[in-house]
């Protein structure tokens, strides 16, 4: 079972996307509201393509290359079809075995807290099962004495607890586009080695 099935899925969980117009062979960068990334070519399938997943990546160093001219942000549609389908299939892969082999807690007793950046590598589930259901134990609603959060499958319950971009990093390090907009289509790849049309390279004397 795919944990993203639909592009709605994938949407929370994208950070940023950057391309450095082609100056590397691992362009393209997409980050993930955990602080994963891919770096990725335009052609990651081909015998000499580039697709490689990294940790922990500095997102205000990202935000300085853009804010340099070294980088620019994309929109998810401006990536080309072969990157999107890696991206989507590496994350799957990644999620495959949590998926297949754990159905959540016993008890809410045995569940870790949820305290709405939970990290599966760094912290203890919070689901637990609960008759045919599967909660999340959140220990802030628990406060304000109210109940769980409650899903039909295990896979709804592991999106809902998915970090998302304010998990990751304030509003300072955040792409400036939207980055699901999808107005005109894909945009042509910018190329790094062309001169500007408008002499924003050149420098006043």
């Amino acid at each position: 079972m795919d944990l993203f099935q639909s592009l709605a899925d994938l949407k929370p969980f994208i950070f940023r996307i950057t391309d450095n117009g082609g100056a590397t062979a691992d362009r393209f960068t997409i980050v993930t509201c955990d602080g994963d990334y891919f770096a990725s070519s335009a052609y990651p399938t081909h015998p000499q393509g580039f697709f490689q997943s990294g940790e922990g990546i500095d997102v205000g160093y990202l935000a300085e290359r853009v804010e340099s001219g070294e980088c620019r942000d994309l929109r998810w549609i401006d990536l080309p079809e072969a990157v999107r389908n890696c991206v989507m299939r590496s994350l799957n892969d990644g999620f495959a075995d949590w998926l297949e082999s754990d159905n959540g807690f016993a008890s809410r007793d045995e569940a870790g807290n949820f305290d709405g950046c939970w990290n599966p590598n760094r912290d203890k589930s919070p689901i637990y099962r609960d008759g045919d259901a599967f909660k999340v134990k959140d220990s802030d609603r628990a406060y304000c004495g109210e109940p769980d959060e409650s899903f039909a499958t295990f896979r709804e319950a592991v999106l809902y607890i998915l970090p998302d971009d304010y998990c990751l990093s304030g509003p300072e390090y955040h792409t400036e586009i939207d980055l699901w907009d999808e107005t005109d289509g894909p945009k042509p790849l910018w190329d790094c080695d062309a001169e500007t049309e408008t002499g924003d390279d050149e420098t006043d004397a």
